[in-house]
């Protein structure tokens, strides 16, 4: 992974966006200021995404749930109903060809009790699926039962039911399901008397699924219940205990880290927050690739964060937090993990991608709900290379749907920098455009700019020249060798250096203790950038006798500064003081005389 650095000597001009998935770029978040164009998007934006196409099933009505469990591998979705058949559920298995997402099937089985939830969990491997079903009363009530099918050709067939050897009710052993070749971990997060919870790891040789082993959590708490959530790679699986309590913050939560040698398996770490409190609840989601784990604690700080944690030889340690914005809610409810790409889902019908750059983790793109009806969008998610799933259970009309959209864009970004973070008075600004891939083996061929949405994109060779007075608006992308070509963003340069000017209209009178109203004018030559700082001194000889710090004002209009008088009769001078956005203090300050009568 490598980084470019190039440029070119340009002018500029504007336009308008209209955005699906935003991406945010890097520039200051003070650069578009207070005259950006009304169709700019939010300040470092950046779009033009590929569409998501949206998923939904064949036969669904409201209240199936669909979109409530998502998995994805290559080019096979699958996508869980859990509520649909009057609550028996289903499964709905998606393939991508010629650019399209198409149903293949839909997966039933026959014997499912009322409520199964038979789709609650689905996981998704090569040609192999599972699908939950916590609870199915295998074993008793709500004990459950995990499916296992398998594709030949373009049919999907039963190939095995599976319960654990000692189940009994109340397991809830299958709510959550992890995958990887002929690896299968299930989790039975409410087994009685204490719901520590737990997971059993089943493996298949000769087209038959054995159980080989449990994964009980050391030294946990009551009511733990590992296995919220489940992921595998490899021969790490990871379970998500929200209900753990660390020191006296309880239910701050954790994730269990297990590695497994043959047919024994053993825990290798609980991981924890560095900052845990109360009912943050890291756990709720868990995904893991290779050496890192992303886990959500969805009420961390009010909002909830993702957590990342990477393995060094066998030990682990937290590298980074992720944190949404204000407006999000159970921030990290669902996660997913694939290479250096990673999505975090909220229950705020948003979704954000977060990129790991050699030069550190960057947010590089938000997912919204294309339709902008919610219903949960991103409440969950999966990821396969570049190949995102979001679900929104409670969207068509609340049968439920799922979009699916490539994020590779997000894999390639472009940093400026020398920006003014507002309006300055120096001139030129040279802007510099750096460029990285987070794509493996991959390097960045080629950025290029052009002004905002006009033209032809042109390739940099050098520092971005800006000596024009006023403001442009400019974009930028780059592309990597591997293909991948990050989404525009884009970034305003202003410049005014020359003072503005004030002019005093005419002279003023009013009567001791009344409104006095002075007319004056800011002018500011610089198109664009109309606005001041202005105030005005009203002066007895030499004497200031009075002051108003009147603050913002836009400037080219007549304008009226009042107050409440005051001062002793007789004849005073208002002068009227201006300084610009980019800091020009005027060189002639317009003036006049103010009678009390």
């Amino acid at each position: 992974m490598k980084s470019r650095v190039l440029g070119a000597a340009v002018t500029g001009g504007l336009a308008a966006l209209a955005l699906q998935v935003l991406l945010v770029a890097p520039c200051p978040a003070g650069a578009v200021g207070r005259t950006a164009p009304a169709t700019l998007p939010a300040a470092g934006a950046r779009g033009d995404s590929a569409t998501l196409q949206k998923l939904t099933a064949s036969d669904g009505a409201a209240g199936d749930g669909f979109g409530y469990a998502l998995a994805v591998d290559g080019d096979t979705a699958v996508v869980g109903a859990e509520l649909a058949n009057s609550g028996q559920g289903a499964a709905y298995v998606y393939v991508l060809e010629n650019g399209a997402w198409t149903q293949q099937q839909k997966l039933t089985v026959g014997g499912l009790n009322a409520n199964a939830y038979f789709g609650d969990s689905v996981a998704v491997s090569g040609d192999t699926i599972v699908v939950g079903a916590g609870q199915q009363a295998a074993a008793g009530a709500y004990s459950g039962a995990v499916y296992v099918f398998t594709r030949s050709g373009t049919t999907w067939s039963l190939q095995q039911t599976l319960t654990a050897s000692d189940e009994a009710a109340l397991w809830h052993f299958g709510d959550t399901v992890a995958l990887d070749g002929d690896t299968l971990v299930v989790a039975h997060t409410g087994a009685p008397p204490n719901a520590r919870g737990g997971a059993y790891v089943f493996t298949r040789s000769g087209g038959t699924w054995y159980q080989q082993a449990e994964l009980l959590p050391s030294g946990a708490n009551d009511y733990e219940n590992m296995g919220m959530s489940l992921a595998i790679s490899g021969d790490t699986v990871v379970a998500g205990s929200p209900g753990h309590d660390v020191g006296n913050a309880q239910s701050a939560g954790a994730v269990y880290v297990f590695t497994g040698s043959g047919a024994t398996w053993s825990q290798q770490a609980c991981l924890t927050e560095s900052d845990p409190a109360n009912v943050d609840e890291l756990g709720q989601s868990v995904a893991i690739h290779g050496d890192t784990v992303v886990s959500g604690a969805i009420y961390n700080g009010g909002h909830g964060a993702a957590y990342v944690f990477t393995r060094t030889g066998t030990t682990w340690a937290q590298a980074v937090k992720f944190v949404g914005p204000l407006t999000s809610n159970n921030y990290g409810h669902t996660v997913a993990a694939d290479g250096p790409l990673v999505v975090v889902g909220s229950a705020a019908n948003s979704a954000d991608v977060w990129t790991d750059f050699s030069s550190g983790w960057q947010k590089t793109g938000t997912v919204t709900d294309p339709s902008g009806s919610g219903g949960g969008f991103g409440e969950s998610v999966a990821l396969s290379g570049t190949t995102a799933l979001f679900g929104a259970q409670g969207s068509s009309g609340a049968a439920g749907a799922a979009w699916a959209g490539d994020v590779g864009s997000c894999l390639v970004r472009v940093t400026p920098s020398g920006v003014p973070s507002w309006w300055t008075n120096q001139k030129p600004v040279d802007v510099t455009l750096t460029a990285e891939t987070a794509a493996q083996g991959a390097t960045v061929s080629a950025v290029e700019q052009r002004p905002y949405e006009q033209g032809a994109w042109s390739p940099c060779a050098g520092p971005l020249t800006f000596a024009d007075e006023g403001s442009v608006t400019w974009q930028y992308r780059a592309t990597d060798s591997a293909g991948h070509t990050s989404d525009p963003g884009f970034f305003v340069v202003a410049v005014d250096t020359r003072p503005p000017s004030t002019k005093a209209f005419a002279s003023a009178t009013c009567k001791h203790g009344k409104t006095a109203s002075l007319k004056y004018q800011v002018i500011d030559p610089v198109p664009g950038s109309e606005g001041a700082t202005v105030t005005v001194k009203v002066t007895k000889g030499k004497k200031l006798v009075k002051q108003l710090r009147l603050g913002d004002q836009p400037a080219n209009k007549k304008l009226t500064a009042k107050f409440t008088c005051k001062l002793a009769k007789g004849k005073y001078t208002f002068t009227v003081y201006a300084k610009d956005l980019a800091g020009n203090v005027q060189t002639k300050a317009g003036h006049n005389t103010l009678t009390v009568t």
